[in-house]
């Protein structure tokens, strides 16, 4: 449709077998047909009886009985009947197929307020395909000659209706695989109702409303290459990613349709995930847990066998050992999984989970430690849990421990199982995985005492993950090459200021991603010839920037308790700590300095 293609016209005389036949084969052939709806006044708002003076006038009304019933009332100011105009209810005139083919409109006059003028028609029998549009004080073009135009300002039905016939030429344009049915049929849907809820008498569908035909109308749904819809609601597509991805991702836009088919560029419903951070209450647990004790209550079942635990305000966890020779088992169980960072070369197993997300709740694990000889000792582990975002995970590693000399060498292995995300992010709709993600993990942690004492100690970690991502629409979109590191190293100290302090140093690059992209095939509007433009793009996953971060903390005692002095006040810890972020979150230049301190006692 063009606006040359829309046909406007205003008649007063009866169609002619030829003249319906010309409309015919135009509908036929594509073309839209919007006419004005008639400025006789018939409608039932502001409109006034119409008297007939003679049998032409009457010619003009499809129901001649009704106009001389009316007319006989004789009162000026009696309210007239709907009556579209004669050429405008065509279709419902000659129960042609013209409304089933959904290629004709009638437009009627509104003001200013979208009130129905009193010059103009109502709907009446043409309400099924009849629109308002402005139709006061329009500023129009009068041709005085081919080549002389003036203008001035008009009011009717015939300055309402190139509105309508405009609209369609703006969305012909803008959405060219539409076909004359669906532009009839949006415009129609997407009209502001007025009057009477729902279609009626005076004003049809509603007010022509261009803005919301061009804006995606039901249910849509995103697509890949030719416009094909995936089985994915937008609604439910959204990229929910862990702070330690990259934001270029953040520009990502795909393909969607409405239920015209037509295709709209859109951003998916994107969200990250707050950092991990240590706060007070991590301190003073640490101070609780590491030095006041765990209150960690044991049970000798055997004397291969002890059953450990723990159930208050901070933890609630229980483990079942048992020992055999060189190898103890150990069947654990916990609902507050606290974060045990591998801040040295112990053999103690670690949830390599953690470090993606905290690891919080519903773990559920067994390890078997081996000591394959005086400074070699094997363990093996599998967990099942949840993150604290409720996604669940499982765990499978490996950890291989050498003591020599002053040294420790700590090397793990292992993968681990994500459901509905990997490395932390979850996806859902047009994004949502096939299947669990998978994430290879190595980790190796350096540690070794200093002097002859062991007062000081320092120690190096490093960790990388290198994950499988099934996408559920692979033609659609894919992620590969996905694999994300942190490292850190530290130095621990105690008693050196006093007896039982300590002073831990590390210096800490996040877990950040480094490599990996997300390709994704789409449609992004449409091509100067009207084709769907089939775009492939690929979205940078890794971070630019680290974070890095710089980690000090002192603990010491307050007073120290002996068994000839009275004290209400025992077992005191107190500590303070610095932390020094750069690039905080990946993000380049931001940074902050948190300063931390507290007292923990018992009574």
């Amino acid at each position: 449709v063009s606006p040359d293609s829309c046909i406007q016209t205003k008649t007063t005389t009866k169609l002619e077998a030829g003249e319906l036949n010309a409309w015919r084969d135009a509908m036929d052939s594509g073309t839209i047909i919007v006419f004005p709806n008639g400025d006789d006044g018939l409608n039932s708002v502001t409109g006034m009886i119409a008297t007939y003076e003679s049998a032409v006038n009457l010619q003009l009304s499809y129901n001649p009985t009704m106009v001389l019933t009316n007319s006989l009332y004789g009162k000026a100011d009696q309210n007239s009947a709907n009556r579209a105009g004669f050429m405008g209810s065509y279709p419902a005139l000659y129960s042609d197929d013209a409304l089933t083919a959904g290629r004709w409109l009638t437009v009627i006059a509104v003001d200013s307020d979208a009130v129905i003028t009193s010059s103009s028609n109502g709907c009446g029998l043409a309400k099924n395909f009849c629109l308002a549009a402005p139709g006061v004080t329009v500023y129009s073009a009068t041709e005085e000659d081919a080549t002389n135009w003036e203008y001035d300002t008009y009011s009717g039905t015939d300055k309402a209706a190139p509105h309508v016939s405009g609209a369609l030429a703006v969305l012909q344009a803008t959405f060219p695989t539409l076909t004359p049915d669906q532009l009839v049929a949006l415009l129609l849907e997407t009209a502001t109702d007025l009057g009477f809820e729902g279609v009626d008498d005076v004003y049809g569908h509603g007010l022509l409303n261009l803005n919301a035909a061009t804006m995606p109308v039901g249910e849509t749904s995103a697509v890949g290459f030719d416009n094909v819809a995936l089985g994915a609601n937008m609604l439910d597509t959204r990229l929910m990613l862990a702070n330690h991805f990259g934001s270029d991702v953040g520009n990502i836009k795909l393909g969607m349709r409405d239920k015209y088919n037509r295709t709209f560029a859109t951003k998916p419903e994107q969200a990250t995930y707050a950092p991990v951070a240590i706060g007070l209450d991590d301190y003073m647990a640490g101070l609780h847990v590491g030095l006041l004790g765990d209150d960690v209550q044991s049970d000798i079942l055997s004397p291969q066998t002890q059953l450990n635990y723990v159930n208050n305000s901070e933890q609630n966890w229980m483990d079942l050992q048992y020992r055999n020779g060189k190898a103890v088992t150990k069947i654990s169980f916990q609902d507050n999984y606290k974060i045990k960072p591998l801040t040295d070369a112990s053999s103690v197993t670690i949830l390599r989970a953690n470090n993606i997300r905290p690891a919080s709740s519903n773990i559920g694990m067994m390890d078997v430690d081996y000591r394959m000889s005086k400074n070699l000792t094997l363990s093996s582990y599998v967990a099942r849990g949840e993150y604290d975002t409720g996604y669940r995970f499982d765990e499978l590693g490996t950890d291989i421990n050498l003591q020599h000399n002053k040294s420790t060498l700590n090397l793990g292995l292992g993968h681990l199982r994500e459901h509905e995300q990997f490395l932390g992010a979850n996806t859902m709709g047009a994004y949502a995985l096939s299947e669990p993600s998978i994430s290879q993990f190595t980790d190796v942690t350096y540690g070794r005492d200093l002097g002859e004492t062991s007062r000081f100690n320092i120690y190096a970690n490093y960790l990388i993950y290198k994950t499988d991502v099934n996408m559920g629409y692979q033609q659609f979109a894919s992620i590969d090459g996905l694999q994300a590191d942190q490292y850190k190293i530290g130095f621990k100290g105690k008693n050196i200021l006093s007896d039982d302090d300590g002073l831990d140093i590390a210096l800490i690059t996040k877990l950040g991603v480094t490599d990996g992209a997300l390709t994704q095939n789409t449609v992004l509007g449409y091509t100067d010839d009207g084709h769907y433009r089939n775009v492939t793009q690929s979205y940078d996953l890794a971070v630019q920037t680290r974070h890095q971060q710089l980690e000090v903390t002192y603990q010491g005692r307050l007073y120290q308790h002996s068994q000839d002095k009275v004290s209400a006040l025992k077992d005191n810890r107190f500590f303070a700590g610095v932390r020094v972020d750069q690039n905080l979150n990946h993000q380049e230049g931001l940074g902050q300095t948190e300063v931390i301190g507290g007292l923990t006692a018992r009574f």
